[in-house]
Formats: structure tokens, sequence, C-alpha cells
């Protein structure tokens, strides 16, 4: 299971045509996010870092658990938040290089949404369509700004400021979210190692972003009533439409 390339001889007419948009990451409980989606998040999201064998990330946590996204509407799949993240909005599309350097589209190979599609279509049977080349121009925005936080993530990483997630109810041991204590030990070289990869900005996102608890726990509550059957009156889709899928924040 992996990615393959998308082709004119076999992908022409191909689009991603889900049903429920975001059911894909209904198990997720951490996306990922680029620091240039922060502000249009903080006023909603609890932040936090996870530690992955390919380095540090930072991201929204989505869930009190590790397998449940309670921003996600279990009903019709679409997102209870005014942004949705540009790492779901990526989804099931990435860029590769071949062997010989070149980029090239690639697909989620499993997903069975990326099918024949009268909207939203990314290859003709001449290449990408306009639709098509404006979305891997957004994939390229996006991953350089991945690459570009690696610099800052990577020093915090080796920087001793991080706990487990814990606020109030919430216990995550698989996040990571600041220590007061750790940061108040912190060394002025520690502080100005942080700012010169201007990572210090990353640690105050997470700390203010705590406020957000309350908005987790009532998109929890909101999740589960959903789940219960409720009607989709709980669903605030409407706050956001299509537009933003173009860009990274």
């Amino acid at each position: 299971m992996g990615f393959i390339e998308v082709t004119e001889a076999d992908h022409a007419g191909f689009g991603f045509a889900p049903e429920k948009p975001f059911a894909f990451a209904r198990d997720w409980g951490f996306i990922p996010i680029t620091r240039g989606e922060v502000l249009k998040l903080l006023p909603w999201c609890v932040l936090a870092f996870r530690s992955t064998p390919g380095g540090l990330e930072l991201g929204v946590v989505s869930s009190g658990e590790t397998g449940e996204n309670w921003l996600v509407n279990p009903v019709n799949g679409r997102f209870l938040w005014p942004h949705v993240p540009a790492f779901l909005r990526r989804y099931p599309f990435d860029l590769a290089h071949n062997e010989l350097g070149e980029e090239e589209l690639v697909v989620w190979e499993d997903e069975a949404d990326f099918r024949p599609a009268g909207e939203r279509v990314m290859m003709a049977s001449t290449g990408l369509t306009e639709y098509g080349a404006k979305q891997v121009n957004f994939i390229r925005l996006l991953n350089g700004g991945f690459a570009w936080d690696q610099k800052a993530l990577s020093v915090l990483q080796g920087v001793n400021v991080f706990t487990p997630l814990s606020v109030g109810s919430i216990q995550r041991d698989d996040l990571l979210g600041v220590d007061e204590s750790k940061w108040e030990r912190l060394t002025p070289f520690d502080l100005k190692k942080l700012q010169e990869a201007n990572a210090l900005d990353l640690l105050m996102y997470q700390r203010l972003s705590r406020q957000n608890m309350a908005n987790l726990q009532r998109m929890h509550e909101r999740y589960s009533q959903l789940s219960a059957g409720d009607e989709d009156y709980l669903d605030v889709s409407a706050w956001f439409g299509d537009d933003q899928e173009g860009s990274i924040i």
C-alpha cells in the first residue's frame, strides 16, 4: 500500500469524488499543520507536537483519543471547524520525484474515491486539467511549508521543554506540549538558539492554544450528539467554502 503516479493513460477524467469528504480522517486524533496556518487555527484549536521517525511535527489536537476525530462530522464526513487544515485538503494526493528527478503527481493507491468524476478532475488525456494544475501548485506550496518548518522543529526537538500533553481532562501521551517548569528553566543560550531558528513562536502558539481546550470539549459534545443521530444543524460546515482549497492558509 502506497502512492502511485497519476497518468494520462490510466487516470484521464479521474478526480477525488468522495460522498463524505473528510471521512478518511475519522480516526485521526492529530492533524499536521504548517506554521502558515497557525493564525487561522489559533482562535479555535489546541496545538501540540508529535515525535515521529521523520522528526517532530506541529499539529492540531483533534480528539482526546488517538483513534478518533471529533472534528469530522460522523454523519456526512464534513469538517466541523471553520478552517480545514491543508494537510487534509491535500489528500489523497502528493508530489514525488521519479528516478530521473522529475516531479510527478501521485495518489494514494487504495483510495476508492479517486475515480471518474464530473467535477474536480485532476487529469485529462492531454495532461493536468486547469484544476489539477492549481492543486499541484497548492501541494507544492504546502510541502514547501512543511520543509521550511523543519529547521525550527529540529531545533525544538533538541531542547528539553516538552511533556506529554495534559490540559484539563485531556491526557494524550502520544502528543507533546510545553512544560511550564521546563520553559522557565530555559537558559539564555537555549532561548537564543530557539529565536534564531524561528522556533520560539511555535512554543508560544502551543501555550496560547491551551485556552481553547473548552472548544475541543464542546466539539466532543457535538460529535457525540451527531453520532447519536441528532440533526445536522449541529454541523457548522457552512462557515467555510471551497475557496480555501487553493491556499495553504
